[in-house]
This record gives structure tokens, sequence and C-alpha cells, in this order.
């Protein structure tokens, strides 16, 4: 057994509020681990953070912990010169005293496990910032030198540090120091963006690895990320309720309308809205009435008034509940090694964001050209904050790489200001064909399947011719 992280529920009361899903550390004895449960407490309920970043944190200390766990138990067996921790039981006891030379331990036990360098960073300054709070609230001493606080006591820090590098382009450090056994800092190679056709080969591979309802569902995933930009966290928590009627997408394609559609979760806890056109919301309501009904009817029938019919409109067909963000990376990653397509499931967004810099950086031209200025006299800032604005982002940062990308390789002018539409709807529709094509196949393939089956089982049910007997045929001979 390791250590696992447990949630508060709605009994969990902090000024008069319920507080629930709160992560907690428990070891493998099912004790708290009390300093790392303060510290997940105080980013709660102080800091206020999130649910999603509070979680993140738990999971990189709890990583910690069972690595603490695993190494007393080898511990258990070697003299103790051999031991990291010296006479330790339980992570609580190896808390106060933990020092440089086990997080180097834990630093390359990850590095031998192929973690990403990314990966051990993360972990490394969540485990460094627990120790510098519990190191100012007094819950372990001489762990951490703080600027500030303890520059002035004389004492050797089990745990180095260096100052935090402060750039332009990044935040300053919690505490103004880090680990100085944190990894250095890698440059990551941007993945490339997927390309239309790379789309076609995911849908294509959705169709073959998963069952219909199921390839339903992730088509429309993946036609959400590329024609409106969605993230996980929204894609997950789109309710039935904000999909207009039948009617009224009706009415939307007779116009050649789009539909602007809520987000009542997002990134950045703001409700938010995208222009969706009509023919995915089309898809979307056909989904819910079709594949969802089907889903939530049978298990209201297996487990009657126990199951209550999720809000959301994407549900697990193997629980019945709505999708969360790790099941919806697991099958795009899947999606992904099996169309031979690089990059990840967010990847996505980065091909709405591509086309959509692209419709606007055109627009812009047209509408310069068209007052008698130069095509190449673009005002990029006012293409930056329409992206911006579409990308539902908070800084235009985020959208930099493509302006920038784009800028590099205006051309023409083309088409008027319904390119953004235009090429929304093309691009849909090849992709749409794509999925067709391989349902076709699918379906092809299972009708030869039952045509060979119904061969078989007529010639089983055919009446046999049987030889006479030799007895009765010399009886009649002679």
């Amino acid at each position: 057994m390791t250590c696992r992280i447990e949630f508060t529920d709605e009994s969990f009361i902090h000024n008069g509020i319920s507080r629930s899903l709160l992560p907690q550390l428990v070891d493998s004895s099912s004790c708290f681990i009390e300093p790392f449960c303060h510290y997940l407490r105080h980013t709660f309920l102080r800091e206020g953070l999130r649910e999603g970043s509070v979680g993140a944190i738990a999971e990189r200390l709890l990583h910690l912990c069972n690595f603490i766990e695993r190494r007393i138990a080898q511990d258990a067996k070697l003299p103790v010169v051999g031991q990291l921790f010296l006479g330790a039981s339980t992570v609580g006891q190896v808390l106060p005293r933990f020092c440089d030379e086990q997080l180097e331990a834990w630093l390359a036990s990850q590095e031998l496990a192929g973690n990403k360098p990314s990966t051990r960073r993360d972990r490394c300054d969540a485990v460094f910032n627990c120790f510098c709070w519990l190191e100012i609230k007094g819950l372990v001493t001489h762990s951490v030198r703080i600027p500030g606080l303890t520059d002035d006591e004389k004492f050797k820090p089990r745990l180095s540090c260096k100052l935090a590098r402060t750039l332009p382009d990044k935040p300053r450090a919690k505490y103004g120091v880090v680990s100085a056994l944190r990894p250095r800092d890698t440059r990551r190679e941007q993945l490339p963006i997927p390309s239309d056709d790379d789309i076609e080969k995911l849908l294509t591979q959705v169709q073959r690895l998963f069952g219909r309802g199921t390839a339903e569902r992730d088509t429309l995933l993946i036609r959400w990320y590329r024609l409106d930009g969605l993230r996980r966290i929204e894609w997950v928590n789109l309710k039935v309720k904000n999909i207009p009627s039948e009617r009224e997408i009706d009415k939307l394609m007779f116009d050649g309308l789009t539909k602007s559609v809520d987000l009542d979760v997002t990134k950045g806890g703001r409700v938010q809205s995208v222009d969706v056109l009509p023919d995915l919301l089309q898809e979307t309501r056909e989904y819910i009435h079709g594949t969802r009904a089907d889903i939530v009817k049978r298990f209201k029938k297996k487990y009657g008034e126990e199951y209550k019919e999720p809000p959301e409109i994407f549900l697990s067909n193997k629980t019945g509940k709505a999708l969360n963000k790790r099941s919806v990376s697991n099958l795009l990653r899947k999606v992904f090694d099996a169309a031979g397509v690089d990059g990840h499931g967010h990847r996505l967004r980065a091909t709405y964001l591509n086309s959509r810099t692209g419709a606007e950086t055109e627009a812009e031209e047209i509408a310069v050209v068209q007052s008698g200025g130069l095509k190449h006299a673009i005002n990029y800032h006012n293409v930056e904050l329409r992206v911006t604005e579409a990308a539902r982002s908070s800084s235009p940062e985020a959208v930099a790489p493509y302006i920038d990308a784009k800028r590099k390789q205006r051309s023409k002018v083309r088409g008027l200001d319904e390119y953004v539409t235009m090429d929304s709807q093309i691009a849909e529709r090849k992709q749409a064909l794509a999925v067709t094509t391989e349902q076709v196949r699918r379906a092809r393939e299972e009708l030869a399947e039952v045509q060979a089956q119904t061969a078989a089982a007529r010639k089983e049910k055919s009446p046999r011719r049987h030889a006479p007997k030799r007895g009765r045929q010399a009886a009649q001979v002679s």
C-alpha cells in the first residue's frame, strides 16, 4: 500500500463555509502527513488557489512521499551506513530533517525513470516552496534560508538554495529562491501545429479505435477543439442547457449565422462564450438525443433513482458520469499515437489559433487596402487583440508566436471578411468527409461479416441427404 490523496467532503467547514475537494495527503498507515496537509490547506483556504492548482501541488508532494516510503522499506534491509533515512519509519518523521542528499536521490530516481526535465523541475519547485513555507511558519527549523527572514541567523540549512533568476518574461519565484539542485531549464522545441490533413488522420483513427457511440463523442471532441479552440476544462464542462434547440439551429443554418455558446467553466474562472457553427451544434444535439440518451437510459435502468443524470454533455460510456480532463488527455494521446501525428491534444487548440490568426490578418489587410493604404501596413496590434479575445486568453503574450509566424509569411489578399466563417466551414466539410468515408468502410466490413454468418447459418439448417445403408441395398438387390 502506498501514500494517497484524500479529499474533504461537504462536512468540512471553514469560516462557516463548506469546503469540499480539498486534497490531503495520507501515508500507507492511513495517517495524515501533517506538514504537507497544513501547506495544502493554506494554499487552498488562504491563498485562494483553485482545486486544480492545489491538486497539482498535492500530486507532486505525493510523489516525494511515495519515494520516501519505498526507501524506508529498502533501508530496513540495509546496514546503517547505507541507509538514506536513518531510523525513520514514517514520512512524517523524515520531513523535519529532509536534506539535500535525500532531495538529490529523489530527483535522480525520477531521471532514471525517464521523467522529463520540466516534470522534475515542477516537482522540485513544489517541494522546495512547501519547505520555505514550513520554515516561515516554524513547522520546520533550519531547513531553508529565506531572504529577508533568516539572513542574519547563523545556521547551515539542510536544503541549499540560490536566488531565482528574474527575467522579463518569467515571474519571480514565490519566495525569491529556488533549490540549488533544481534541474536546469531546457528550452523545449515547439511541437508542430497539426494541419488539416493531420486532423483528418485523427478523425479516421477515432472511427477505427472506438465503437460507434464513443467514436461519435470523440469526433465531437476534436471538432470543438479545432473549430472553436476549446480547452479540456471547457469541453468537459459543456452543459446540455447551453446547446440551442433544433428549431433554433435550423434557423441559424438558413440564415448562415453562428451561435454564441456560453462556457460556464473556463481557465480564468470567468463565464465566457464562443461562436459555434450551426453544423457543429447540430451534430452535438444529435449526440445528446442519441448516444448520450442511451447512456443515461442504461444507467437509470441499472441503478434506478441512485443515478443522477449529469448536466454535462459528454459522458463516459463506462460510468455514465461526465468525462474528466485526464481521461480526455489519455484518449487524445492514444489517437495521436495511432495516427502517427506529432504533438498532443492541446495542439488542436493551436490549430484553431493559427487559422484564426490567418483569418484576422487577412481581414485587417483588406480593411487597410480598402481605406487606400498598402497591404503591408497592417496593424498587427489590432490582430493580436482580436485573436487574444477569440482565444479567451488574459494575456496577448499567449498568441504572440502565432502573430509573429503570420507576420513572416504574409503574401497576398484573399477573400472577404466572411473568410473566418468560410475557412471553418471548409475545414469542417473536409473532416466530415473523412469521418464518413471511414464509417462507410466500417459498415461494409460489418455487412460482409453479417452476410458470412447468415450464409453459414443457412448451410447448417439445410436438410442433409443420407446415403442408404448397405444392408438395405443388398436386400433390395436379392
